[in-house]
């Protein structure tokens, strides 16, 4: 591969003489950098680089310390240093912002987040006294918290805890400051991603890009169907403690503790006070390939920790070797631990914990299975796999380092509420595949727009963005109102507000929501030919003639799933009435499916459910790791609505590997293409049917779920993104050409 011959990338990285996950992600990350044909410069500032690097001197001292700020001369050597040999830089564990700032306007910087450490002045999130997972944004809140849980104190053999206190304050701050210096962000799962969007805030382009498996090499051993396994830095919150009373707790087990720390003392001593000294045995930190016979041997991988695990590396390296994972469920460890070789706990529940390892044991695959195990596990996080994803990343930085013209844009959304997450997931979606030449930054606006005040504080704030096109991004279509109108863009996404209102709301929407920002925008896109027609139908054409172009299909769901499914486990998304949940439960009444709801339930839902004689279970609040395993974990979709302004459980479906079962109305039919089956979603008896033949049918569903890979195309992120671009560029010249 030489996807990338010739650029030079810069890679900043505290050190790489130490043993943890984020050195490991970053020894694999030169590797696909070496793969793809880029040119790799390595600056670390611990002193002592080993052959080929660089040291920063002491430029990267504000990550560790915010107190202690590197000279203006020894940023600007590390900067002119960096700059003369890179085209991009990208910064691993590290935010220096002065750096950051220095390099700002001479090259690409992505900052790369590998743990909640960007987040939390402890490093962790760690509640240490009740065991729970920190929700705050870093800053001045974190010394409260300090006095009840003693996170920041309570760091074993952490010399500078009166230090650490005072910089709490800092941490949010620089974070942010970090943010919006950066070209992009780059992330190791959704979770951390989430959490880094919640407490310190939302880049313009924000990537995940999961840590690299290592090269494939399934170690031949005889495995122990009771040997237990577990793996890390000997801290209490990592766990330990729960995995020796774990094995104490099943008396034909025996536990192989692999990794040194603070913790190791106490856990001998537990150990010993519970008799099972001669079943817990310590091995001491190992290194790579001994680790991976360890795997080998082991017939469960235990992760019991209760702290924010932003992946959880070592679970998907168990896997490769074949060896079944049971965790908690904590971060970004549900992306991965999912059936048939993991089994995800709720955090803290040590009854179910031990349920679920008698399970696995019990259980005990032949080789033939888990070798598929280790298969699968290549096939989505190995070598190969990574460096394809890193060079999309690295291929729009170069497009920017090469750019003649940059474009300023900015994604402005509504103010966050609940519920409100597919309009921004979709452009978030948008934002990591525009092209190269488009700087891209979110902004929301700050009140939810309920009531006239709020709406007028948010015209308020509007006044004072500043950038070459502002892109109302939907829903909030009165934000248009306060922009420069030569600048501003504005997506309608359904018509579903003029359908349902009538009197004085409906002309007050119309006028306000509608036909004044279509008036004053410099471009309008919908979504999909039914929204164009309903905007004609109404009357509303605006200054500029609507241009469609669909929504794309989130690259996050893009799962490798092998399809090999029985058809009987149905996803259902969306509660409101007109997704039609009603119709579909009364049509199943007494089936055999298991039903999975994803969105709030009433009262009367949950009634009908529970007398439906089906088995079904409902999910509220799900992330994107969460929505991705609901698409995994599900056989089939049934997305019955009545009414959409265009369909995204569809296409995300498709992207999933599910045949689908929807609506025969525009736009969804249009939307499925021909991978899905089309029924009247008032007609029960065609909703039974439709899914009675899916289930019985392994044929059709294959041939669903091929048609549905072939029509994502349509809907390709990289081919949505660059319509977008198309718009701005557009928008942006004729903003500076001159007025006749």
């Amino acid at each position: 591969m030489t996807a990338l011959a010739g650029l030079r990338i810069g890679v900043v990285t505290r050190s790489l003489a130490l043993a943890g996950g984020t050195e490991v992600y970053v020894q694999r990350l030169l590797c696909a950098q070496q793969q793809l044909g880029a040119q790799t410069s390595v600056f670390t500032d611990d002193g002592a680089p080993q052959a080929g690097h660089f040291d920063l001197a002491g430029a990267l001292n504000e990550s560790l310390h915010p107190l202690h700020r590197a000279s203006a001369a020894c940023v600007q050597a590390a900067a002119d240093a960096i700059a003369a040999r890179c085209d991009m830089v990208e910064f691993h564990g590290s935010a220096p912002t002065a750096l950051l700032q220095a390099l700002q306007r001479r090259l690409p910087v992505l900052l790369y987040a590998h743990t909640a450490e960007l987040t939390c002045p402890a490093g962790g999130r760690i509640l240490l006294r009740s065991g729970g997972v920190c929700s705050r944004a870093p800053g001045v809140a974190c010394l409260g918290v300090d006095l009840s849980q003693g996170c920041l104190s309570g760091q074993q053999g952490e010399p500078f805890a009166m230090l650490q206190k005072l910089r709490a304050p800092l941490r949010g701050k620089l974070s942010r400051q970090a943010v919006a210096l950066a070209w992009a962000a780059v992330f190791n799962s959704y979770a951390l991603e989430g959490l880094f969007h919640a407490t310190v805030g939302v880049p313009g382009r924000s990537y995940v890009l999961q840590p690299p498996l290592p090269q494939p090499h399934l170690v031949e051993v005889d495995r122990d169907s009771q040997r237990l396994l577990f793996s890390g830095r000997l801290q209490g919150f990592k766990g330990l403690h729960e995995a020796i009373a774990l094995c104490a707790a099943l008396p034909a087990t025996h536990l192989a503790v692999a990794g040194t720390g603070p913790a190791e003392a106490a856990a001998r001593e537990q150990a010993a006070r519970l008799g099972i000294a001669d079943r817990v045995q310590f091995l001491g930190w190992l290194d790579a390939p001994a680790l991976a016979r360890e795997m080998a041997r082991a017939s469960c991988l235990l992760m019991p920790g209760r702290w924010f695990e932003a992946w959880g590396m070592t679970g998907p390296e168990a896997v490769a070797q074949g060896c079944g994972v049971v965790a908690f469920d904590v971060g970004g460890v549900r992306e991965w631990c999912r059936q048939p070789w993991g089994s995800l706990v709720p955090a803290g529940n040590e009854p179910a914990l031990r349920e679920a390892v008698q399970a696995r044991l019990a259980e005990n695959p032949p080789p033939a299975q888990r070798a598929q195990w280790a298969q699968d596990a290549q096939a989505q996080w190995g070598a190969q796999a990574f460096a394809w994803r890193y060079a999309q990343i690295a291929s729009r930085a170069q497009e920017r380092a090469t750019a003649k013209r940059v474009v300023k844009v900015i994604h402005f959304e509504r103010a966050p509420g609940p519920g409100y997450y597919s309009i921004e997931n979709l452009f978030a979606t948008v934002r990591r595949n525009l092209p190269g030449d488009i700087d891209v930054a979110m902004i929301r606006a700050p009140w939810v727009g309920r009531g006239v005040l709020r709406r007028l504080l948010n015209l308020r704030f509007a006044r004072k963005l500043k950038a070459e096109v502002v892109h109302v991004v939907g829903d909030a279509h009165y934000l248009v109102l306060g922009l420069q109108p030569q600048r501003a863009v504005l997506t309608i996404h359904d018509c579903v507000n003029l359908v349902r209102s009538r009197g004085l709301k409906l002309r007050l929407i119309r006028k306000y929501y509608f036909e004044r920002p279509m008036a004053l925008a410099a471009a309008t896109t919908v979504i999909s030919p039914r929204t164009l027609r309903e905007l004609e139908e109404f009357g509303l054409r605006g200054a500029h003639p609507p241009t469609v172009i669909a929504n794309c299909v989130s690259d996050r769901f893009a799962t490798g799933a092998t399809g090999k499914r029985d058809g009987n486990k149905l996803l259902m998304i969306g509660t409101l009435p007109h997704k039609n949940l009603e119709s579909v439960v009364k049509a199943l009444r007494g089936g055999p499916w298991q039903l999975h709801v994803v969105g709030g339930l009433s009262g009367a839902q949950r009634e009908l459910l529970a007398d439906s004689g089906l088995v079904w279970r409902n999910s509220v609040g799900l992330d994107d790791g969460g929505m991705i395993r609901a698409y995994l974990e599900a056989d089939a979709l049934v997305f019955a609505s009545l009414y959409e302004g265009f369909g995204m459980p569809v296409v995300e479906a498709q992207a999933a590997g599910l045949p689908v079962v929807t609506s025969s109305i525009e736009p969804l039919n249009w939307v499925a293409g021909d991978g899905a089956l089309l029924i009247d979603p008032r007609d029960g008896s065609q909703i039974r049917a439709a899914i009675e033949s899916l289930s019985g049918d392994t044929e059709l569903r294959g041939r669903l779920v091929t048609a549905g890979f072939a029509n994502l195309q349509r809907f390709a992120p990289a081919n949505i993104a660059s319509q977008y671009a198309a718009v701005y560029r557009t928008v942006a010249a004729e903003a500076k050409a001159p007025r006749a």
